[in-house]
Order: C-alpha cells, then sequence, then structure tokens
C-alpha cells in the first residue's frame, strides 16, 4: 500500500501522529510512504530522523518539492492566493496533491494521499479495496 503526504516544517508532529494511526490499524500490512515536503532543509533532516526512529519497519521516501520540482512549486504557489485562502490553509501545499503522478512516477498502483489532519481509526486497506 502506497500512502502520500505534503508538509512543511509546521506538521512534522502531526505527520507522526497520521502516520501512528495508519500503522497502528494495520500493523503487519507492507505500507510505503511518500512525504512530499516544502520546507528548510534542516527540517527535512530532522524529520528523516524521526521517521526512522518511530516507524523503523516501514519504507519513507522523502521529496524536496522546492528543489527538486520547482516548476510544480512555482505553478501552486502562483495559483494560491493567500489573501484570499480560508484562514486554517495558509500554505499551497492542497495543490500538490494535484501532481501526483509527476512528483512521484515510481509509485505503481493505487496511492492514498492522506491529509495530516486525518487520524485513521479502522484498516487502511479497505479503501483499496
Amino acid at each position: 500500500m502506497n500512502i502520500c503526504y505534503f508538509l512543511d516544517e509546521k506538521f512534522i508532529h502531526q505527520l507522526l501522529t497520521t502516520t501512528n494511526s495508519v500503522v497502528k490499524n494495520e500493523p503487519s500490512l507492507d505500507i510505503s510512504f511518500y512525504v512530499g515536503y516544502t520546507g528548510n532543509l534542516i527540517y527535512l533532516k530532522k524529520l528523516k530522523s524521526l521517521c526512522k526512529i518511530h516507524f523503523p519497519e516501514y519504507k519513507f521516501t522523502f521529496k524536496h518539492i522546492p528543489s527538486e520540482f520547482p516548476d510544480i512549486d512555482d505553478l501552486c504557489s502562483k495559483c494560491y492566493n493567500i489573501k484570499t485562502c480560508a484562514s486554517h490553509i495558509q500554505t499551497p501545499l492542497v495543490y500538490y496533491r494535484l501532481y501526483l503522478d509527476l512528483i512521484w512516477p515510481e509509485i505503481s498502483g493505487k496511492v492514498l494521499h492522506l491529509d495530516l489532519d486525518v487520524i485513521v481509526n479502522c484498516k487502511i486497506s479497505e479503501f483499496f479495496n
């Protein structure tokens, strides 16, 4: 199963919480996590370390969107108007999911994008069947 997130440094703890809720409900499932990150590279190193500590048995793949996909980053930033956006969504991260196929071409099969305000309370594999 493939699960994808997008975040910046403000959502590191939410990523850990959401991921924990996924794996607690599917402890024996083979899950690969794909993380698109837009924040400071120093925090990316911290994020990688935290995922390795908390979820050592799972595969995490990270991509830094601004440096690896500058065209997508620019497009999403231009489409996003911070003056007219919802007050709780103060980032263009919501648009990156539209480019999953370009950012993660190595994923074969289905991928589930999860927002980081999601707590999974059941077997997530049911979404794939």
